[in-house]
């Protein structure tokens, strides 16, 4: 009869060190709960002090004539820089685009800008029939850049936006043009009648000015104190500005208890000691530089062949306007 063999223990070992460290694991685990437990839970430091932050709303600012009579010297300055200058409703500022009448060709389309009733409009007729026209409610630029001083125009949609018309005017050139990267990827290109008005990617018009999330927009880049909301109890957007220039506005905190009325009362009372008097607040004199293209310091010039083209090269600004 052969011998039975007996059963080799140690390919045991390594199961029975795992076992016996998870039973140790568990029961550590429980005397921690336990001990918590008795507590009502793990006593956790109190949360430091927050101070919630103050919101400033639209109605907050006061305009920036509110300026003038305590800083008359920096109010000159911004009214007349490139800033005070950069934007705002037509009729308010000076348009340097042609609203004459002659058509501008595209490919597919004419558009031609002209004075109806002392109103700027552009009136559409695309190469499918349909026509449309665009009143100009907001103008941004003023031709200020050297070498590329260009100006926008916004129309008021029924939907409550103010929408970008992709018909920029360069003064220097005296070229109307549009943006074409995404779609001829040609970037600014002028307008001939070799381009499609569908080649330009703000058409139709889609970009709103203000911020507004799912929407392609400007945000704040072409005014002051924009704000667009949707309204949906009146199913419509809520665009507001202070101006499309660039103003020299400072909240007044009402949230924090700032009464501008009475700052300026004891400003009058203090006079020429008064501590305040002669100090400029941020952005309010002229900087050399702008906003949007300007911003970004894009020249919008004419190559050797004619075109335009973007660069960064002697993009400039005048402080002052004449």
């Amino acid at each position: 009869m052969s011998e039975r063999k007996r059963p080799d223990l140690r390919r045991w070992l390594p199961w029975v060190a795992g076992a016996a460290a998870v039973l140790a694991a568990i029961v550590v685990g429980s005397m921690i709960f336990d001990r918590g437990g008795a507590s009502g839970g793990t006593d956790f430091p109190a949360p430091l002090p927050h101070e919630r932050q103050a919101t400033v709303s639209h109605d907050d600012f006061v305009g920036s004539d509110e300026c003038e009579e305590c800083h008359k010297h920096e109010y000159d300055l911004w009214k007349h820089s490139t800033h005070g200058n950069a934007g705002g409703l037509p009729g308010d500022v000076r348009i340097i685009a042609p609203f004459d009448g002659v058509p501008i060709r595209f490919a597919d389309a004419v558009v031609t800008p002209r004075t109806d009733a002392g109103q700027p409009v552009f009136h559409v007729r695309e190469a499918s029939g349909i026509e449309q026209v665009f009143e100009v409610a907001g103008v941004v630029g003023g031709g200020h850049m050297v070498g590329g001083g260009t100006q926008a125009f916004f129309a008021e949609f029924p939907d409550g936006t103010y929408r970008f018309l992709p018909f920029d005017y360069i003064r220097q050139e005296e070229v109307w043009f549009c943006q074409t990267a995404g779609r001829a990827d040609s970037g600014w290109a002028p307008i001939t009648p070799d381009l499609a008005l569908a080649a330009c990617n703000d058409w139709p018009p889609n970009r709103v000015l203000g911020a507004s999330e799912g929407v392609a927009n400007c945000q704040q880049c072409h005014g002051s104190q924009i704000t667009v909301r949707y309204d949906f109890e009146a199913k419509n957007y809520e665009t507001r500005f202070t101006t499309l220039a660039i103003n020299c506005e400072q909240p007044t905190h009402r949230d924090r208890g700032f009464r501008f009325d009475r700052f300026r009362h004891r400003h009058r009372r203090r006079g020429p000691g008064h501590p305040r008097q002669g100090r400029i607040a941020p952005g309010l004199l002229p900087m050399p530089r702008g906003q949007g293209r300007a911003a970004a310091g894009l020249h919008i010039g004419r190559t050797a062949g004619g075109l335009l083209q973007r660069s960064d090269a002697s993009a400039q600004l005048s402080p002052v306007l004449p």
